[in-house]
């Protein structure tokens, strides 16, 4: 998979989970991301690299 294509992907999923917030019964004010081993590596780049490129879809923690 070239890059960024999996940072893209994870990008689009906590885009989708916030958008659809309420069908899934979260509370889209305070999204978390969360991984372990490479997933932990995309959380760190997903929510640095949309803070900086795409304000609006802000994560609240990362775990």
């Amino acid at each position: 998979m070239p890059y960024p294509t999996a940072r893209e992907q994870a990008y689009a999923a906590i885009k989708y989970v916030a958008e659809y917030a309420m069908e899934f019964n979260v509370d889209p004010c305070r999204p978390v991301a969360a991984g372990d081993s490479t997933g932990g590596n995309m959380t760190v780049a997903v929510t640095c690299c949309q803070g900086m490129q795409r304000p609006g879809h802000c994560i609240s923690r990362r775990l």
